[in-house]
């Protein structure tokens, strides 16, 4: 099936849904923003200005589950070279019940017209199916995932063995484990994976969520670029001090090791984010971020600087 197809039936889709979800558990927001972003290396300043907007559909599958599907679009334009983007995200997403456990499916796909974040015009499906065993909020719940996703050259496929446990309400935590296999078309080669992922969430009073998320991957290649170590670590806290205001902050470190090579990289990306309630249907939000690579080598240590601001319409 050509791509021009495919993404027809994914807009069909929507459109399909978005009919039947007007009146029903639906919700729809529409919104404008501007972003401006300057890199030291090489000195570039770059902007653009868009709309964006997203669809959620809610259903009961009887007493059997839910089902769950939402469709995230956005469109820009860069007025320094009139050079514009677009990206449309779609995910349908059920859970059904099986006893006292619970089995969850979600399919969906990113895609764009005419390219998005440096890249190219694409279309790139995912999918998920997770089974959950819950034997209670604070005992230990083991669960089993298989996922994948597909690009023009590029087919991945794993699997994941994990565990949940959450002690009290303001405490949980995950840990899983797991691997798989990347096929590239136009290289002609597999190569293996092997990661490690954890979680931690917690309330402090009544104001303050955080959360911890930490990966660690090793990937078996026969391209001395890909093979070796990687991972990452992010925090993030969120501040809600009142019913219309909420301010987040959340920093990534994030390190790669080739082991062919002998080469180290690592870097820094901090965000900072405020969401303001203008009224029960309109709120603005604006914030910073700094990114940082090759910290290791202060001589080449590319960072940039984005400001974004927006305001959204829920309808």
């Amino acid at each position: 099936m050509r791509l021009f197809n495919k993404r027809l039936i994914v807009l069909g889709i929507i459109a399909l849904a978005t009919v039947h979800g007007i009146g029903a558990q639906s919700s729809v927001f529409l919104g404008a923003f501007g972003d401006y972003a300057y890199t030291d290396s090489p000195p570039a300043h770059s902007g653009e200005i868009g709309l964006h907007g997203n669809f959620d559909y809610r259903s009961l599958i009887g007493s059997a589950g839910y089902f769950n599907l939402t469709a995230f679009g956005e469109i820009s334009i860069d007025p320094t070279d009139s050079a514009t983007s677009d990206y449309l995200a779609v995910d349908a997403h059920g859970l059904w019940y099986v006893g006292d456990n619970d089995m969850e499916l979600t399919i969906g796909s990113e895609s764009s017209f005419a390219g998005y974040d440096g890249y190219e015009a694409y279309w790139s499906p995912h999918w998920e199916l997770a089974y959950r065993i819950q034997r209670g909020r604070t005992s230990i719940n083991p669960s089993i995932t298989y996922s994948g996703y597909a690009t023009s050259t590029h087919v991945s496929h794993g699997a994941q063995v994990g565990i949940t446990r959450a002690p009290k309400v303001e405490l949980e935590y995950s840990v899983a484990a797991g691997g798989g296999i990347d096929t590239y078309a136009d290289a002609g080669q597999t190569d293996l994976f092997a990661s490690l992922t954890y979680s931690v969430n917690g309330l402090s009073g009544y104001f303050l969520s955080w959360n911890i998320l930490g990966s660690s991957t090793y990937r078996s290649s026969d391209d001395n670029t890909r093979e070796g170590f990687s991972g990452s670590l992010s925090a993030q806290a969120t501040l809600t001090p009142s019913s219309t205001l909420q301010v987040r902050f959340t920093p990534t470190w994030y390190w790669k090791y080739l082991t062919s090579t002998s080469q180290w990289d690592q870097g820094w990306d901090i965000s900072a984010r405020a969401d303001v309630a203008i009224s029960e249907h309109v709120y603005c939000y604006a914030g910073p971020s700094i990114i940082v690579g090759r910290m290791l080598d202060p001589a080449d240590a590319p960072w940039s600087v984005h400001i974004t601001a927006g305001v959204d319409v829920s309808l």
